[in-house]
C-alpha cells in the first residue's frame, strides 16, 4: 500500500465532493476499498470519537457502527465492487448510537 498515494486520492475526491455537495450537518466519508482506508468528515470524527479523519481498517469500523442489516448490505456491496460487478453506490445508512 502506498499510503501517500491513497491519502492524495482520497483528499482530491473529498475536496471535490465537499465543494460541490451540500454536506453541512451530514456525516460522510470516502472509502478506498483496495487499501481499506477512508477519509471521514470532521463532524463524524468528533461525534463518533474516530482516531482521525483518515481511518484504516474502515470496513470493520463500518460493520461495528452500522445496524446489522446495513452492515450486511455494505459487505455485499463491497464484495460486488471487488468483483467488478458494481462500479459505484450511493447509500444512506443509520448509525448506531
Amino acid at each position: 500500500m502506498d499510503s501517500n498515494a491513497t491519502y492524495y486520492r482520497l483528499n482530491k475526491l473529498y475536496d471535490s465532493f465537499v465543494t460541490s455537495a451540500g454536506t453541512k450537518g451530514r456525516y460522510y466519508f470516502m472509502l478506498d476499498i483496495h487499501d481499506d482506508v477512508a477519509r471521514w468528515s470532521p463532524e463524524a470524527v468528533t461525534d463518533f470519537a474516530l482516531p482521525g479523519e483518515f481511518v484504516h481498517h474502515q470496513s470493520q469500523l463500518l460493520q461495528d457502527i452500522l445496524p446489522p442489516r446495513d452492515a450486511e448490505e455494505l459487505v455485499q456491496d463491497l464484495d460486488l465492487i471487488q468483483q467488478r460487478r458494481l462500479e459505484k453506490k450511493e447509500n444512506t445508512w443509520s448509525i448506531r448510537s
